[in-house]
């Protein structure tokens, strides 16, 4: 499955637009003290649980788009929201789509004109 905050994807065309895709994932945070409490490693467990939840959410991105015979998602965003105040929901959200097999331009793996850059 790829997945992509870009609108196209080099190399290939987007045959077939099967809809929105969303998946979702929640952070569990310690409470978060004041920036300049100087709590290291409070930030970094909830860094790390928030990097975890960013990635679970792109996973179930990538099985919802799947659940509609998509092989890819484009124009993908990452937004967040507070749950209370020791949690995250972490949602990613894009358009799945369907390829076309890999374009043969010449180029030998360069940009395509279907990514907006002309041929070298």
């Amino acid at each position: 499955m790829i997945i992509t905050s870009t609108a196209t994807i080099p190399g290939r065309r987007i045959v077939v637009i099967r809809g929105r895709a969303t998946g979702r994932a929640i952070a569990a945070l310690a409470v978060l003290p004041a920036p300049d409490a100087g709590h290291g490693a409070d930030l970094r467990s909830d860094l790390a649980a928030l990097d975890r939840a960013r990635a679970e959410a792109r996973h179930r991105l990538g099985q919802a788009a799947a659940a509609l015979g998509a092989d890819a998602v484009v124009r993908v965003q990452l937004t967040s929201d507070a749950l209370g105040t020791d949690a995250l929901e972490v949602m990613a959200t894009g358009t799945a789509v369907v390829l076309g097999p890999p374009i043969d331009d010449g180029s030998a793996g360069g940009p395509t004109a279907d990514a907006g850059v002309a041929p070298r």
